[in-house]
């Protein structure tokens, strides 16, 4: 006999997963966003690219299809949904933006498998392409919590919002995140996230270790660091 793979589940009643579906769908199509759907297989490169080769995703949990020769393409199996629908974008050359669009489907990780987490999980990703109108995030917030609270009819939840501000800011954060890491004394960071401070220094809030997480707690913010114009519009 046969068991399923570890971190994966069977479904042997969609009733209610259909249902939840069903209400998602209805209340997404009233706010225009329409449906697509892309490959579970995907370029490993694009999710290096995207995603960055220091994150765990890239690093640790892409599950990778190895390949027949040493020419043949490297692929994946997407373990998020984001960078397949620019590349969707792109490829195809929408033309129509803001391009409002939401995807349904499996992703892969292939991490250790515990309580809530599993190695084939399912996510919707909604995606807003080609606008820098704040009015779309305030549009996309208000969506979201008629979704929770008026579709799905929930209470107990809570929205969590950031903002990176625009390419120069991200450099300002860099430069003081930098800043922030060199005033630690000598061995405070574990060698991953040394590492990390090289090569791409955002992904230092990836770490797993206790340590370092606590010492995260008192970094700075990106919002600390925002321009004139950034700052209005957070």
């Amino acid at each position: 006999m046969f068991s399923r793979v570890k971190g994966t589940q069977d479904f042997l009643d969609l009733t209610l997963v259909n249902f939840l579906l069903t209400r998602v769908r209805e209340h997404l199509h009233t706010y225009h966003f329409t449906e697509i759907a892309t490959p579970i297989l995907e370029p490993t490169e694009l999710f290096i690219r995207s995603l960055g080769e220091q994150t765990d995703v890239v690093s640790k949990e892409m599950f990778l299809i190895a390949p027949h020769s040493e020419e043949s393409e490297s692929i994946c199996l997407r373990p998020e949904a984001t960078a397949p629908i620019v590349r969707a974008f792109v490829e195809n050359g929408i033309q129509r933006i803001p391009w409002k669009v939401f995807l349904c489907g499996p992703m892969f990780r292939y991490e250790r498998p515990q309580k809530g987490r599993y190695r084939q999980f399912h996510q919707i990703s909604i995606e807003i392409i080609g606008s820098s109108s704040i009015a779309q995030d305030v549009h996309f917030i208000t969506m979201l919590d008629r979704l929770f609270h008026e579709t799905l009819q929930m209470n107990d939840y809570a929205l969590l919002i950031n903002f990176l501000g625009c390419q120069d800011d991200r450099k300002r954060y860099e430069h003081e995140l930098r800043a922030f890491l060199h005033k630690q004394p000598a061995g405070q960071l574990c060698s991953q996230c040394m590492e990390r401070e090289k090569k791409n220094i955002l992904r230092i809030f990836d770490c797993k270790n206790p340590h370092c997480q606590e010492l995260y707690v008192k970094a700075p913010h990106t919002t600390d660091v925002l321009c004139a114009a950034c700052a209005q519009e957070w």
